[in-house]
């Protein structure tokens, strides 16, 4: 793991007492991204090549959030 990527892990905490009887639901996961190369013949490239690819992801269910930040980083 580089040491820019560490910060991109989180655990899950509770904010919040529960008592008995009470269902939470933790929206503890990050989103996915899929990230597929534009090329069909993307086995062909090489150190130098310029690529094109296109970044997928879905935003996550934001119910209860008064706000959220979404934002897709670039990692060297």
């Amino acid at each position: 793991m580089r040491k820019s990527e560490k910060s991109l892990y989180t655990s899950t905490a509770s904010l919040v007492s529960v008592t008995g009887g009470t269902n939470v639901n933790m929206k503890s996961n990050s989103p996915t991204v899929e990230k597929k190369v534009n090329s069909k013949n993307a086995d062909d490239v090489y150190i130098g090549d310029e690529v094109t690819y296109t970044l997928t992801s879905k935003v996550p269910d934001m119910t209860g959030y008064i706000s959220y930040v979404f934002n897709l980083r670039y990692l060297e």
